[in-house]
C-alpha cells in the first residue's frame, strides 16, 4: 500500500534523514570545517558530564558507565556530533597489530567545558584543552585501565544489593594531592591510581588501585612499596578521613609479571621488617576491560604476599 504525505511531512522527514545519514559519513580523524549547531539534551549532557569526570574515555566506557553495553551505536552517534560541534576532543591511539583500527578516546573541548561550567557540573581544578588531547598515548592506555576499575565499582553498587559506592577518586584526582613521605634524606610522593569507598551494611572497604603495565623496575617498585607502607601509617588517613585501606595491585602483563611484583613487594616488607604489613597488599593478573565487576570484587583471585591462597577483595556475606 502507498502512504500519502503531504509536503508538511515530507520535507520534515527527509531533512531528518539527511542529517542521519550525514552523521554517518563525517570524517573520523578531523573535525569538519563547518558544522550546524547542536541541541545539547539529556544524553549528550551525561556524556560531557561522565568524561568530565574520568577525563578521558573511550565510547564503550562511556556506554557502560552511563548506559548500557547495548547502547554503544546510540552513544557513537551523539560522540559524533559532540566532536564535530567542538565540544569534546578526539585523540587515537595507535594500533598494536597490522589490523583494525585506532581506538579514539575522548576528552572535553573548550565549548564542552564551557558548556558545563555555565550548568555548575564543571570538575574541580584547571581545564586546558590542548593539554587535554597532548597527552601521550602510553600514559592515556594506563588511564583508561585505571578507568576500567573504577567504572567497575560503579557496575558493582547498580547490579549488587546492599553495595553502595560512597566516594570515588580518578587517577587525575589523586595525581593533583600527591602524598609525600620522608625516606631518608629524600621524599617518596604516593598517589595511587584510583580510589573507591564502598559501603556493604554497616561495613566500609575502601580500595587503592595501582595499575601496572610492566614498565617499573624492580628497585623503583620496592621504593613505591616502602613508600606506600609509610603513606598507610598517618598521612592516608588524614588526606582520606578513613581508616579503611586495601591497596589492590592491578597487572596487566600476566602471571610472570604478577609473580616478580609480589616477590619484590615480599623482599621489601621483609627488609624494613614490615612483614606486619603484608594484608595492606593484595595483587591480581587480569585485564580491567574484560572482567566483570563480580568476578572482579568478589571472585577469589588477589595474592596477599606472603600467603599463597587468592581472596577477594570483598566478601559477599556481611560480617
Amino acid at each position: 500500500m502507498v502512504e500519502y504525505i503531504s509536503d508538511d511531512e515530507y520535507y520534515p522527514r527527509i531533512m531528518q534523514r539527511m542529517s542521519s545519514l550525514a552523521i554517518h559519513r563525517l570524517p573520523r580523524y578531523e573535525r569538519v570545517t563547518v558544522y550546524r549547531p547542536i541541541k545539547i539534551g539529556r544524553t549528550k549532557q551525561v556524556i560531557l558530564q561522565s568524561i568530565s569526570r574520568f577525563s578521558y574515555l573511550s565510547a564503550d566506557q562511556i556506554a557502560r558507565y552511563a548506559f548500557s553495553r547495548s547502547s554503544l551505536s546510540y552513544v557513537c552517534d551523539h560522540l559524533k556530533e559532540l566532536f564535530h560541534a567542538a565540544y569534546v576532543r578526539r585523540v587515537f591511539l595507535p594500533t598494536i597489530t597490522p589490523h583494525g583500527s585506532s581506538l579514539a578516546v575522548y576528552c572535553l573541548d573548550n565549548r564542552g567545558y564551557a558548556f558545563l561550567k555555565a550548568a555548575g557540573q564543571e570538575s574541580r581544578g584547571r581545564f586546558h584543552a590542548q593539554e587535554q588531547a597532548d597527552r601521550e598515548w602510553l600514559f592515556l592506555r594506563h588511564t583508561l585501565s585505571c578507568n576500567d576499575l573504577l567504572i567497575s565499582a560503579h557496575l558493582l553498587a547498580k547490579t549488587e544489593p546492599g553495595i553502595e559506592l560512597v566516594r570515588f577518586r580518578t587517577e587525575r584526582d589523586l595525581k593533583r594531592s600527591v602524598l609525600y613521605v620522608p625516606d631518608g634524606k629524600s621524599k617518596i610522593g604516593i598517589a595511587s591510581d584510583g580510589w573507591i569507598d564502598l559501603a556493604h551494611g554497616q561495613l566500609q572497604t575502601c580500595l587503592a588501585f595501582e595499575l601496572d603495565r610492566g614498565t617499573v623496575e624492580r628497585e623503583p617498585w620496592r621504593r613505591r612499596i616502602r613508600g606506600m607502607v609509610k603513606v598507610a601509617s598517618g598521612p592516608y588517613q588524614s588526606a582520606f578521613e578513613t581508616d579503611s585501606l586495601t591497596i589492590a595491585v592491578v597487572t596487566t602483563s600476566g602471571d610472570k609479571r604478577l609473580r616478580s611484583l609480589i616477590s619484590w613487594t615480599e623482599q621489601e616488607l621483609a627488609d624494613i621488617d614490615a612483614k606486619s604489613d603484608a594484608d595492606l597488599f593484595r595483587f591480581a593478573a587480569l585485564d580491567p576491560r574484560s572482567i566483570g565487576p563480580a568476578e572482579l570484587f568478589f571472585t577469589p583471585r588477589f595474592l596477599r604476599p606472603f600467603d599463597p591462597y587468592p581472596l577477594p577483595l570483598l566478601s559477599r556475606e556481611l560480617p
